[in-house]
Order: C-alpha cells, then structure tokens, then sequence
C-alpha cells in the first residue's frame, strides 16, 4: 500500500553527519587486505636484491590516495538551511540544492542485495522526478530522515510494501543511481577498475624484480 502525506517545513540550519563507523571498517579492511600483502612482497623482493623505489613510490602513492578518501569521508554531512540544502558527498563533490528545487519525496524500504533484510531509503526528488538526495539507512538513522522530510514542505509517498531493487529498476528507474539502473555496466567498470590495478601491480613487480 502506497500513502502520502505532507511533511511540515522546519526552521533554522542543522547539520547531519552519517553513521561513519557502517562504512569506515570495511573499507579500512578492504584496503589493509589489498594493499599490504602485495607491498609486504615487494619489500622482501627488494629487500633481497630487487629495487625498493618502484615499491616505495607505489606505497606512497597508495597512501596518499587512502588519505585523501579518508579526509572526504570525515567531511561527509549534509547541511539543511532555510533556503535549501548543501550536500558534501562520501566521494563526490558539493552540491547545493535550493529549497523551490525540491517537489516531493519517496521513503521505501529496500532489500538488501546481500541478505534478506531491508534498508530505509530516502529519495528527495525534483519536479521531474530526479533524485537531488538520497539517504540509506546504512549510513543515516531514521531521524536522520525525518530531519529532512520536516525541513521540507512536500508531499512525501510512503510505499509500505518492502521492494527489491529489480522492483524499483522497473517501477521507477529514474530515482535511481546509473549503476543501479545498469547493473550490467556497473560490473564492467569495476572489472576495468581491477584490471588497472593488476596491470599496476604487475608493473611494480616487473620494476622491482629488474
């Protein structure tokens, strides 16, 4: 069943800030369990009569890389002001959206891909239906939600019944992220990604080896 109902608008700046922890320690880990074995081999490598500076000059490079994705993620908010809202994104950049930019929004539950388990999703939408902001209860509390839906003076659908993202692909593409609306190509970016990353590894080996 799919109800709507008006959110009353809300006053003054307020400033949220995402769950970090959900998302810090899996990619924190993720980039422990990549980098490190392969660097910990080149340095033996080295270490044995290979060269150290190719590996040294990747090392650095990766951690320069790996500071500044942390410096994004520890400036990651959202901001609500009277007239609209600032956005400083995980990985993207700024965006400000004005308040007469905001038509209505969707709050839905989503199953996650992974499990059984559904997530709240928030979809802050313009007049065409666009998604100027969307908030995951992965990395937002539902309070976090009603924040923004008070802040603004829109209609907000509430769709009762739980959807997959297969659902949602057909019901309402257009809500959704390029990635999510072609899985299929999203799978061949991150395929692209990874073999750049093994071609540069394989570079560094061959430089420190020689």
């Amino acid at each position: 069943m799919t109800t709507t109902a008006p959110a009353a608008r809300a006053v003054g700046t307020v400033t949220l800030k995402p769950f970090r922890q959900r998302y810090w320690l899996p990619i924190v880990g993720s980039l422990v369990a990549a980098v490190v074995p392969v660097y910990v081999t080149g340095f033996v490598i080295a270490s044995t009569g290979g060269r150290i500076l190719p590996v040294s000059v990747a090392a650095v490079v990766t951690l320069v890389i790996a500071a500044l994705v942390a410096w994004r993620f520890s400036r990651a908010r959202l901001v609500l002001h009277p007239g609209g809202m600032v956005e400083h994104g995980l990985l993207g950049r700024t965006r400000s959206t004005p308040r007469e930019a905001v038509a209505s929004a969707v709050l839905l539950a989503l199953y996650d891909p992974q499990s059984v388990q559904t997530r709240r999703q928030l979809f802050v939408l313009d007049a065409e239906e666009r998604t100027v902001l969307r908030m995951s209860g992965a990395s937002w509390t539902d309070q976090h939600m009603r924040t923004v839906l008070r802040h603004f003076d829109v209609l907000v659908e509430t769709v009762e019944t739980p959807m997959t993202l297969h659902d949602l692909r057909h019901t309402r593409p257009g809500i959704l992220r390029w990635s999510e609306r072609h899985p299929w190509r999203g799978n061949l970016l991150m395929i692209a990604i990874g073999l750049v990353c093994c071609v540069s590894i394989a570079i560094t080996a061959t430089l420190t080896i020689g």
